[in-house]
């Protein structure tokens, strides 16, 4: 049995109300009373902390629960992989999906048809959880200005992002706010009046990702045009470590940089090894000068250059997960994510899993479908079946 010192100690550090799982039925019983009377009188406690009482409440409320736990499938996603570190106190429950809603199961936990299920599953888990969730969802940050709830399609993670906009914006109200930190992970895109792009290489992928061959591209692809494979690895380097300022900055923020960085340089330069294509740039620039440019040329420039920006994008997520948040004043949240829920491409999720088994010794608790290629067309939907519950176990 745990002392309510060592339970209140953990509370603090790494918000998990089913630490009290471990304390004697005396302690458990105190720490209820006292959150049923601070919550049904709240002015009388101005300065407690909100977060920590209302996991503890939902804790206590575990008995009434039955969506999540009972859940056999999800529409949406269709890889699943659950992987935990003692070492470094973390649960990573990584789900991946194939950005776009093909076959989503016939039935949702609700009984109906649905391809928002993800969306819902993820407003239950927030509203019964017992710790606090740290979520990255593979989204532009730009949409945290520009998303409407009103212009959600049929893929799972364009509802996500319309259902978590006021999330992701920090500056609007979102009603997780004292259980949860929404994270946005895409940070390719950076096209905005206040926040120009910082290197050629991000803005000519924007360019081609629009099917706009401009003067920045054609003036890039010129620039390139004699870079040897390993030049141009190199070249890439220097766009994440000087180009990206996002990358660059949780790069240098995070606590394991050292690792990270060199993950990143030997997946960028496994990448490139696979795909490198002789007189690319040379190609797309004749092509153009003969008024023979193809939607097929740019597609295949394009899905060159796009997978290298996904790795650095990647290594952005990664050093976000192993990062020490700053903290002013009251702020009633872990310094450090400790329960972790990612939702992104099948392909970003296999990244994530190759650094957390291999270069941080995380342990695999459960997995679906987890080697399966980018391009499988299996149904978007994700068998639960064999998930042990709940998700998150305490430290």
């Amino acid at each position: 049995m745990s002392s309510s010192s060592q339970i209140c100690k953990k509370l603090q550090k790494y918000y998990q109300a089913n630490v009290l799982e471990n304390a004697s039925p005396e302690v458990q019983n105190t720490f209820k009373s006292v959150v049923e009377y601070v919550i049904k009188t709240p002015k009388g406690f101005p300065n407690a902390n909100k977060t920590l009482f209302k996991l503890i409440q939902n804790y206590y409320k575990k008995d009434t629960k039955n969506k999540i736990y009972k859940i056999k499938e999800i529409s949406g996603p269709y890889t699943l992989t659950i992987m935990r570190s003692q070492k470094y106190k973390k649960t990573l429950v990584l789900f991946g999906e194939q950005h776009e809603m093909r076959n989503p199961c016939k039935n949702d936990m609700y009984g109906k048809p649905s391809s928002m299920v993800m969306l819902k599953y993820l407003e239950d888990v927030l509203r019964e959880t017992p710790v606090f969730l740290d979520i990255y969802l593979e989204d532009d940050w730009s949409w945290k200005f520009l998303w409407e709830h009103s212009k959600m399609g049929e893929a799972t993670l364009e509802n996500l992002r319309g259902g978590f906009t006021h999330c992701i914006n920090r500056k609007e109200k979102c009603k997780w706010k004292y259980v949860s930190r929404i994270h946005y992970t895409d940070v390719r895109g950076i096209i905005d009046t206040k926040e120009p792009s910082f290197s050629d290489f991000f803005s000519v992928l924007n360019d081609l990702a629009r099917n706009r061959v401009t003067p920045l591209v054609l003036d890039w692809c010129e620039k390139m045009k004699d870079h040897t494979e390993k030049q141009f690895l190199s070249y890439l380097k220097k766009q994440y470590i000087q180009g990206n300022k996002y990358i660059k900055k949780e790069l240098e923020r995070s606590t394991e940089t050292e690792k990270i960085t060199k993950w990143l340089n030997a997946t960028l330069k496994q990448r490139i090894n696979d795909t490198w294509v002789k007189n690319l740039f040379k190609n797309f620039i004749k092509a153009h000068k003969l008024n023979q440019q193809s939607s097929a040329l740019t597609g295949t420039l394009l899905m060159f250059l796009l997978y290298p920006a996904s790795i650095m994008m990647d290594g952005y997520v990664l050093s976000r997960v192993f990062k020490k948040f700053k903290q002013k004043g009251e702020i009633n949240s872990p310094q450090e994510p400790t329960n972790i829920i990612m939702y992104a491409g099948a392909a970003h999720t296999r990244h994530y899993i190759d650094f957390l088994r291999n270069h941080m010794d995380f342990k695999t608790i459960h997995t679906v479908k987890e080697g399966l290629p980018r391009m499988f067309t299996s149904p978007n939907c994700l068998d639960m079946s064999g998930v042990k519950f709940p998700l998150f176990e305490p430290f």
